[in-house]
């Protein structure tokens, strides 16, 4: 029998359970995969799935923890499909070229662990323990939202007072732990092969990043001293900035990957002001005239061509929107355009 520090000392992991019972060893036989399709409260040598089938379908894993490593032969492929792995802990394990399909990742901890040139597709996460220096992902398809977005959070109030720390501060640390996992599958080539998922990828990076810093911040203005939280405190809505910024423009460019969603939205702005124009304030015009106009305010070439000294204020705000918003698609289009033109995508 082998204690796990991970179930009997690590608060942070979902596996935790200091009550919990310790584990068997064993190394599972042929048999055993014929005669029964799940296991409970066992430790298992990964080795068991490496010479008996290329396909493990529909085996369920209860409060088990993985040992060893996992690399079948060049000329072999290990998948695991419609699997349920619950209140298991990958911790110690190395995983290469493995294939999860349509699993179910329940109440699992990936801290401690390492995944090379593996693929995760279709798979379900629920409470996951990941950690940020031990969750070693390398040349892995994932998705990166559905993981991250069911990353463990344990907020216990009274165990973490126990354990003298705070919610504020576990969040900040969470969130800190997802920053650093999301940059490292939008890195990984699998990923930046697969341009949706690339997509997804560079959106929750981002997003995850500033929100660090954002509770980062929080943290240090809730434990620090006056003069010391100071910094922190002039500086909290910077990220808040960021993070409204690069969302903006994200959505815009389908983050820097979309020249038809940010050409639509161009033409679709143009087009609302030549009818804002042709409606409501310059009437006398005819629509050709008026689309005219938002073209060239759009493009900001309108400001060196029109007049303003006979323009109400009303109409001089219409204006300066037109050309505010058309100058903020304009600095999304062309990076766009230089990203999508180039020979890689770095």
């Amino acid at each position: 029998m082998i204690k796990n520090i991970q179930r009997k000392t690590n608060y942070w992991e979902p596996v935790y359970n200091p009550s919990q019972n310790d584990l068997i060893e064993k190394i599972l036989c042929k048999n055993d995969f014929d005669e029964t399709t799940g296991w409970k409260e066992l430790i298992i040598d990964l080795k068991s799935f490496l010479d008996l089938y290329s396909k493990y379908d529909n085996y369920t894993f209860n409060t088990v923890d993985f040992s060893g490593t996992l690399e079948p032969e060049k000329t072999k492929s290990i998948s695991f499909s419609n699997c349920t792995f619950q209140n298991v802990s990958f911790s110690g394990t190395i995983f290469k070229n493995i294939k999860f399909q349509k699993c179910k990742f329940d109440k699992t901890t990936f801290s401690l662990s390492t995944f090379e040139s593996c693929e995760f597709r279709d798979c379900q996460y629920i409470d996951i323990g990941i950690s940020g220096n031990t969750t070693i992902f390398n040349d892995c398809y994932i998705d990166s939202k559905k993981l991250l977005d069911n990353a463990y959070l344990n907020e216990d109030k009274n165990l973490l007072k126990e354990k003298n720390t705070t919610p504020l501060y576990q969040k900040y640390r969470h969130i800190k732990t997802k920053s650093v996992i999301a940059r490292k599958i939008m890195s990984m080539p699998p990923v930046m092969n697969d341009l949706s998922m690339l997509i997804q990828s560079i959106s929750v990076a981002r997003n995850y990043e500033t929100k660090a810093s954002i509770y980062g911040n929080l943290n240090h203005i809730k434990t620090e001293s006056f003069w010391s939280k100071m910094p922190y405190i002039l500086s909290f809505f910077f990220p808040i900035l960021e993070w409204i910024i690069i969302n903006i423009f994200g959505w815009l460019t389908g983050w820097g990957y979309k020249i038809g969603k940010t050409t639509f939205i161009g033409i679709f702005g143009i087009v609302i002001f030549s009818l804002i124009y042709n409606l409501y304030v310059f009437e006398d015009k005819s629509y050709i005239e008026n689309l005219l106009k938002s073209f060239e305010y759009w493009f900001l070439i309108g400001y060196t061509k029109y007049p303003f000294q006979d323009l109400s204020i009303y109409t001089q705000l219409i204006i300066f929107c037109n050309a505010f918003f058309g100058s903020i698609w304009f600095a999304s289009l062309i990076p766009v355009v230089f990203n999508k033109m180039s020979k890689d995508d770095k």
